[in-house]
């Protein structure tokens, strides 16, 4: 028991120290950005793909810290989904930790993503990279601190296991 309890520990604090990498990593990526010409929309939309499979990344990290799921085709839209279903009906943690403003800024990541897919010749400003940049950081600020919060049970957070639950048949 103290032996999975210290590899629990060891695997968030592995993912706590990615999660700084990641945020580290955003200060020379902006910096490119910066020192792009306004006319450089090909290396803008490169980045701005890194940087929203990055804010797809992380979200998936936090959705896996949560427990099992049954997201099958883990896209940000269906991410999206299973953050808000924990915040309306599950989990009451889970309201008072994501900013409304940060869900409506994963929406908008959402459906650039799947309008660039639908139509690959779509390009990106370097402002709109900068703006996606704004959303990553934000996010894996957010994912920090959701994953360094101590809960009761570090397995399942926000379930009742369903065998927990009384039946009555009549």
């Amino acid at each position: 028991m103290a032996r999975s309890s210290l590899s629990n520990i060891e695997q968030k604090e592995k993912k706590l120290s990615e999660i700084t990498t990641i945020l580290e990593n955003f200060k020379p990526t902006r910096a490119i950005l910066l020192t792009l010409e306004e006319s450089d929309v090909e290396s803008a939309t490169e980045i701005g793909k890194e940087i929203m499979i990055t804010t797809n990344e992380l979200l998936l990290r936090v959705i896996k810290q949560i427990g099992p799921t049954n997201v099958q085709t883990p896209t940000l839209e269906s991410i999206i989904v299973y953050i808000r279903n924990l915040i309306h009906t599950r989990s009451a943690h889970m309201r008072e930790t994501v900013p409304p403003s940060l869900l409506i800024s994963w929406y908008e990541v959402s459906q650039l993503m799947s309008s660039m897919k639908n139509e690959p010749e779509l390009r990106i400003t370097i402002r709109k990279a900068i703006q996606l940049l704004d959303i990553a950081y934000d996010t894996a600020t957010w994912a920090y601190k959701y994953l360094s919060i101590e809960r009761s049970n570090n397995d399942q957070i926000g379930f009742i296991h369903r065998n927990s639950i009384a039946y009555t048949y009549e």
